[in-house]
Parts: C-alpha cells; structure tokens; sequence
C-alpha cells in the first residue's frame, strides 16, 4: 500500500469546480482513496488527480486490507482501477456506499455489461471503460461528485416529504382528538395546538405527539 499526498500547485486561482465547492459538512480538503495494482491504469488516474487542487490521495491495492479499511471509512471519494468489474468487486463497492454513502467511480478496461445495474444500485457515479488518458480523470471525477450531489438532493428531498406526510398525519390525528374531546372545530382544534406550541416553544408536531400519548394514557 502507498499513501501519499498530492500538493495543490499553488493555484487560488483556477476556477470553482464541482470539487472545490462543499462535498459533505467537513471543511478542508477531500480524502480520494484509489483502489488497484500499482499498473499503467492507477498510475494515469493518480497522475490525472494530481491537479485537482484541495485533495489528498490514498493509494490501495485491494479494498479488503486492513489499512484500505481504515482510510475506507472516512474517504470522500472512492475511486477503483480494474482490469474487469465482478460480483465480488460490485458488493464490496455496494457496502462501502451504504456505510458511507460517497462518490463511487470505476474505471475498468474490459466492459462487463451483465453488470450495468448492480453497478448503478452499488452507488457508483461513473463507470469508464477503456480509453483512459490522463486529461479525461479531472472531468470525470468532477462528474462524479455532480451527479451524487444531485442524488443526495433528490433523496433528501424524497426523506423531508416523506418527514412531513407522517408529521401532517400525527397533526391531523390530534386534531380529531381535540375536536371530539373538547367539542372544537377543525380550525380551533388547530389553533389550540399552534398556541401551545408557541408557549412552550415547540412545534406543532412535538405538541401534536404530546396530545396522542395522553390520549392513549387516558384510554389505559
């Protein structure tokens, strides 16, 4: 295993990429952990990530050791060199994104299109086959982060929506409990629970679960 350290080139002045900007909620620069047999392919990536400015790069020759495990869990980036993509290789990226979900790219020389979907449902942003040259790493690698940016949005998205039907059903919930108890419209039956959540500085959700757990202490 080599670990090393590529020096930005001294240039503040290069232009804002899609790396540069704010990956995930560290500061600083970002960890790109390479995997592959130290052979022409990983040196073209290692040489092509070398003008990324604000990074460091780990090199791996196999995921599965334990120093590749270590840096595994807190890369940014996990980049892999391969001859050919394999059921192995797929569930070891596949595990490496649900622990730490992450920009995932993979060249590779020979084409193995039975994959295609595991390798989309193993997180991976971009899979390049062949025609590797050190000028094209930059733009893909940037890609890459685009792209799990965008997914990240879109699922934390999906989350909030899904977070605000389940609060607006325990608030329509509370609702009922207080229009059938207290005898109120709907419209009073949710003032009363937007004034007490202002009195006790909480929000309405908070006071509506607060209403249902009385009410099932209540019932015991």
């Amino acid at each position: 295993m080599r670990a090393f350290r590529h020096a930005d080139q001294g240039s503040n002045a290069r232009a804002t990429s899609a790396l540069t900007a704010p990956l995930f909620q560290h500061s600083g620069e970002l960890l790109i952990m390479l995997v592959g047999a130290d052979d022409g392919g990983a040196r073209t990536i290692e040489a092509g990530l070398s003008v990324i400015p604000g990074t460091r790069l780990v090199r791996h020759e196999s995921l599965c050791d334990v120093a590749a495990k270590l840096d595994l869990a807190i890369a940014d980036i996990l980049i892999l060199s391969c001859a050919t993509l394999s059921v192995g290789v797929i569930d070891a990226l596949r595990a490496a994104n649900t622990d730490h979900p992450r920009p995932i790219i993979v060249f590779a020389e020979q084409d193995r299109r039975e994959f295609t979907d595991e390798v989309i449902h193993a997180g991976v942003m971009s899979y390049v086959v062949g025609g590797l040259a050190e000028s094209r790493v930059r733009p893909i690698v940037e890609v890459a982060v685009s792209r799990f940016k965008m997914f990240q949005r879109l699922c934390d998205e999906r989350d909030k929506a899904k977070s605000d039907l389940a609060a607006r059903k325990v608030i329509e919930r509370a609702k009922g409990v207080l229009m059938e108890r207290n005898k109120l419209s709907e419209a009073d039956a949710y003032n009363t629970l937007r004034r007490s959540a202002m009195e006790e500085g909480r929000t309405i959700f908070e006071i509506a679960n607060a209403v249902i757990a009385v009410t099932r202490l209540l019932k015991v």
